[in-house]
């Protein structure tokens, strides 16, 4: 059986570049997983329902290594799970290695564990990199006098307007 999973780190993202990768993998409808959650870990409601069906001689497909793993050790961990079950793992992004991780040359099996264990540990510090950024960022941001939180919002116009001038100092 063939799968794909897909991830987004919030729910605001768009799956669409994702979904259009699959196209000419004729993948069922259901048999597409989509969580909208972060990938330092594998805490993921779709994610896990997928780990928990796939079985020998089944494949998933990813679009990318990052939208499986952000994180170098659970990501490795969760590779071997699969290669121990017997299910095949295709990142799309590394499709050009493909025929490194189908044959039965153990070179060329080590060559492809080595780049994808890699991507992996490239993706986690790209996490942490991102993170270290928005912490900066909002550092930054509150030292020139910026205020965080979100702004209450109210049903009513009139009110919120109200609200608004009092808050911007009109009187």
């Amino acid at each position: 059986m063939r799968y794909f999973y897909i991830r987004v780190s919030d729910p605001k993202q768009n799956i669409a570049r994702q979904i259009e990768s699959i196209s000419k993998y004729d993948i069922l409808e259901e048999n597409i997983y989509i969580d909208k959650k972060s990938g330092k870990n594998f805490e993921r409601e779709a994610y896990q329902e997928l780990r928990k069906k796939v079985q020998a001689g089944d494949c998933i497909y990813f679009h990318e290594l990052d939208r499986f793993s952000r994180n170098y050790e659970e990501g490795r961990k969760e590779l071997e799970y699969f290669h121990n079950k017997g299910v095949q793992t295709i990142f799309l992004d590394m499709q050009h290695l493909q025929p490194a991780q189908e044959t039965e040359d153990v070179i060329m099996k080590a060559f492809y564990h080595g780049q994808v264990i890699m991507r992996l540990a490239m993706a986690e510090e790209e996490r942490r990199r991102i993170a270290k950024r928005r912490e900066e960022g909002i550092k930054a941001y509150v030292a020139k006098g910026g205020k965080l939180g979100r702004r209450a919002v109210y049903k009513d116009e009139k009110l919120d307007r109200i609200v608004q001038d009092y808050l911007n100092g009109a009187s």
